[in-house]
């Protein structure tokens, strides 16, 4: 098990995890969610911050997701990459899914991280939000990479739309 950020797991061993999942939701005729969390503008926070508080922005962010999830049940959170975050949920139907997503969106939206602008020297209180892309398996694919690319296109009519929501999957 290769992990990162606050007990998060990296992409690889998401997707390994993420594939017997669905092949055991599809013997059972079940659902499982995908949640992909994109921080909205993490590319102004290193540039005006720094990279070693985008960093911690990260951190947070992390300790947030995982916070967010059923600890000891079949949930697992993991860095996609960047400031990129992915999460599979499974046995959750899709009010469920939707639920969980905003609870971690407003989650994140309540993150406060201290920091100094680069330019300025000015100390400020850093705030972020994040865009969510919701998708079911087995309503918005069959298998797993169709179910990302579902939930990815989520993502981007989330940030299309003014950012700081969540958007489900077209089916």
């Amino acid at each position: 098990m290769d992990i990162t950020y606050a007990q998060l797991a990296d992409a690889t061993w998401w997707h390994d995890v993420a594939e017997r999942e669905l092949e055991r939701a599809r013997r059972l005729g079940d659902h499982v969610g995908v949640l992909l969390l994109d921080l909205d503008h993490f590319k102004d926070i290193n540039d005006r911050f720094g990279h070693l508080t985008g960093d911690a922005v990260l951190r947070a962010v992390a300790d947030v997701v995982r916070g967010c999830v059923r600890g000891h049940g079949p949930d697992l959170a993991g860095r996609w990459g960047g400031e990129e975050f992915v999460v599979l949920l499974p046995g959750l139907d899709p009010a469920d899914l939707r639920a969980a997503a905003e609870r971690i969106r407003a989650a994140i939206a309540a993150i406060a991280i201290r920091g100094v602008d680069r330019r300025t020297g000015e100390a400020v209180v850093i705030r972020l939000t994040a865009s969510v892309g919701a998708a079911m398996f087995p309503d918005h694919g069959g298998d797993l990479t169709t179910v990302l690319l579902a939930v990815d296109d989520a993502v981007y009519r989330a940030k299309d739309r003014g950012r700081d929501q969540t958007v489900t999957a077209s089916s």
